[in-house]
């Protein structure tokens, strides 16, 4: 489970703060060791935005890409639910347009090289022993038909105990011919004031067991990734799979983290 934005943030400030002082240091040795930092402060950036990069491809505009076919409007990693509340489930099939509608009915994409098989949807938590069915047997697929996307509304028990979940998608699609397996977590946070109990009357429980099964994840999104092409048609014409998009960047809270110890390690080397 990701880190809060709050507590990373704390981390940040105490990297900082126990960065020891210059002591011993003469004038001249601080000045050569500014000099060194001006010097390399476009390396440092550099490397800064290659990260930023990685995390780009994860969750663009609002929009949580997996490495798969699938694209989460909602919802989207760390946020927070209340029992007895909904989940609103919002997922985008068509890779915003870069798929045909086709590709999201397995009834009508047996002949293209690049389409859903199933999707199904489980809210999971180890610590708790919870494993409760959200959509099964493609219903969400099979919903909203003509639709780019599909919508869900899952009703959270009221007795579900607070805790840190995962919201967590199966995929298995044809991608370019080749077939994959992609397990998506998203993690998300159930506040119950009441506290719940792990006994849940209200929830569908289901035994099937994600320890067991293997994912064979893409290396990032196909629709984020601007050197990848999709086969999209029967007649395999390849279609550029993704714009380089950098108008809105979200982090995931770890990767403010990530970016910190970066520049602190690259500090400390000189």
């Amino acid at each position: 489970m990701l880190e809060a934005t709050e507590l990373t943030l704390r981390s940040r400030r105490t990297i900082f703060s126990s960065r020891p002082a210059t002591l011993g240091s003469t004038p001249s040795q601080l000045r050569h060791k500014n000099s060194i930092l001006s010097l390399n402060f476009p390396l440092v950036l550099l490397v800064i935005l290659h990260v930023l990069q990685v995390a780009h491809a994860q969750v663009v505009n609002g929009q949580y890409f997996t490495k798969g076919l699938s694209v989460v409007n909602s919802p989207l990693p760390n946020q927070q639910f209340n029992a007895n509340g909904n989940i609103p489930i919002s997922i985008e099939v068509t890779g915003d347009g870069k798929l045909p509608m086709s590709a999201s009915t397995p009834s009508q994409s047996s002949d293209l090289p690049t389409a859903f098989n199933f999707l199904t949807m489980f809210l999971l938590s180890a610590s708790k022993d919870i494993n409760a069915t959200i959509s099964s047997d493609n219903s969400l697929l099979a919903n909203e038909q003509g639709s780019s996307v599909k919508h869900l509304t899952y009703a959270i028990p009221s007795c579900l105990p607070a805790g840190d979940y995962n919201v967590t998608l199966y995929e298995h699609s044809k991608i370019n011919e080749e077939e994959h397996f992609i397990i998506t977590p998203i993690p998300v946070t159930i506040l119950n004031p009441n506290g719940g109990s792990t006994d849940c009357p209200d929830l569908v429980r289901n035994d099937y067991d994600a320890s067991t099964q293997t994912s064979t994840p893409l290396a990032s999104s196909p629709f984020t990734n601007a050197n990848s092409t999709l086969q999209t048609s029967a007649s395999n014409a390849a279609t550029p799979a993704a714009a380089a998009v950098m108008e809105t960047l979200t982090l995931a809270p770890g990767m403010i983290t990530t970016v910190t110890l970066v520049y602190v390690l690259l500090l400390g080397a000189l």
